[in-house]
């Protein structure tokens, strides 16, 4: 039997990484566009509650179709249940209250929290941050979410909900390093569907204090659609996706394909919403991209 060589091996791996990069980059820029929708009918509580229910429902059925390893102890689950469910509230919140555009891009910002982590975090990662090209690159990006967090520059009038967004890309962050270490020698298929059922746990006791969780059943039968929907796929197999981008390339090469986001959701959110592109937000947003880029490129050239 002729056995693979670890060079074809690691194309097979690689190839599967940026596929599943691919798809998490289509589900992932219209899913910003999807909350902001959904927002006309339910609170940020019972939007996010549904959707992870669906979520984990999709990947445990995903999960049942075939023999998945087997997952680390719930204690270990933990950790990055919570974080993505505090990331969730205060991303959610944030694009309530300002536009898809603006959030995708601050979204972009977790790449640099994301490879401080992984310098403190994973041995692999370390030298990233003390480079010149890494420094460049985080002023670059600082300039550009501050421009966007500032709604009148003539006032310094802060746009809240930009401020929500970027707080929720340090939770986001934490989440990817915890992540990538959980998914190194587990299956994620086996990783995915516990983790987003704990953070479902967590949503209903939010809705249920703070939401409605009656409000599907007031609510129009596409809005409903949607909700169910954009939870199954953008959230629960987006997330698996991802998981296994994370696996096979990653979290400095997984994050910096992810640039290509605010670009698709800006044209999903032009044809659905009609959200204009304004000079300032081309331009800081612009600025924003070019740091991650440069902070990326340093990181995917060590690998």
């Amino acid at each position: 039997m002729r056995c693979s060589s670890p060079s074809s091996s690691s194309r097979v791996r690689r190839v599967k990484g940026f596929a599943a990069v691919a798809a998490t980059l289509l589900l992932w820029s219209t899913a910003v566009v999807f909350i902001k929708m959904l927002s006309q009918y339910y609170d940020l509580h019972t939007q996010n509650f549904y959707r992870y229910l669906s979520a984990a429902a999709l990947l445990w059925l995903l999960a049942s179709t075939r023999r998945v390893g087997d997952s680390p102890p719930l204690t270990r689950l933990a950790v990055p249940s919570l974080l993505v469910f505090s990331f969730q509230v205060l991303a959610v919140g944030g694009i309530y209250l300002t536009s898809p555009t603006v959030a995708a891009l601050l979204m972009r910002l977790n790449v640099i929290f994301v490879n401080a982590l992984a310098y403190a975090l994973l041995k692999e990662e370390r030298g990233l941050v003390s480079s010149p090209q890494y420094l460049a690159g985080l002023a670059l990006a600082v300039a550009g979410a501050a421009g966007l967090a500032v709604e009148d520059p003539a006032t310094l009038t802060l746009d809240l909900g930009a401020l929500m967004v970027l707080a929720g890309t340090v939770f986001w962050a934490s989440y990817t390093v915890a992540i990538r270490i959980l998914v190194k020698g587990s299956d994620p298929l086996a990783i995915s569907p516990r983790v987003f059922s704990i953070a479902t746990l967590l949503f209903l006791g939010s809705a249920a204090f703070l939401g409605d969780l009656t409000a599907p059943l007031k609510t129009p039968i596409p809005a409903v659609t949607l909700l169910i929907a954009s939870g199954a796929l953008c959230v629960g197999l987006g997330n698996y996706m991802y998981y296994i981008a994370l696996k096979e390339l990653g979290a400095s090469m997984t994050s910096s394909l992810q640039l290509l986001g605010p670009i698709l959701t800006a044209l999903t959110s032009h044809m659905l919403l009609g959200e204009p592109l304004s000079p300032r937000l081309a331009g800081f947003g612009a600025l924003l991209l070019l740091g991650c880029a440069l902070i990326l490129a340093k990181a995917t050239s060590r690998q």
